[in-house]
């Protein structure tokens, strides 16, 4: 007799990228929800109301998050984040995935996106230079260098850029 090997599916919070390949497009989704409720609890929205507003029920937050989250003085608060995020980036002239970010990583490669959109919506390249060439994030050097995103744009690969990707 041949025993049938379970495999269990992983319902915690995603910290690795082996997690996350093995995840469900299910637990892809509530990842980026958590790590979306996260941001917003950082910016000083209760536990429950940033669960509500990243479209998250406040006990499949804590389910995902893992001991990230303490309860401290009755409310639940961010202990620490080793999230595994994938962030896509321009390097090089094109296109990359800067995976496995820490907090620190994923907030300059926040700034950049943000600065690169603003650039390509209105033309504003006062943010852009002010990230200064040769910085990078988890080991990807971004592109800072306006003719090269002129040119991916002129060619439309720009216009479909996602800061996280990872929740498509």
């Amino acid at each position: 007799m041949v025993r049938k090997r379970s495999v269990k599916r992983h319902t915690g919070p995603i910290r690795t990228a082996r997690q996350y390949r093995a995840a469900t497009p299910r637990s892809r989704v509530v990842h980026a929800r958590r790590l979306e409720a996260q941001k917003y609890m950082r910016q000083g929205r209760s536990f429950t109301a940033a669960a509500r507003e990243a479209h998250i029920d406040p006990r499949t937050l804590r389910k995902y998050g893992g001991s990230d989250f303490r309860k401290i003085d009755g409310r639940y608060r961010i202990v620490r984040d080793r999230a595994y995020r994938e962030i896509e980036v321009i390097s090089s002239g094109r296109r990359m995935i800067a995976a496995g970010l820490s907090r620190r990583d994923a907030s300059i490669a926040s700034r950049y996106y943000h600065a690169l959109k603003r650039y390509l919506r209105d033309g504003d390249e006062s943010e852009l230079r002010k990230i200064p060439p040769g910085t990078t994030v988890g080991g990807i050097e971004l592109e800072t260098d306006l003719d090269a995103i002129d040119e991916l744009a002129a060619r439309g690969e720009l216009d479909d850029l996602e800061f996280y990707p990872l929740a498509a």
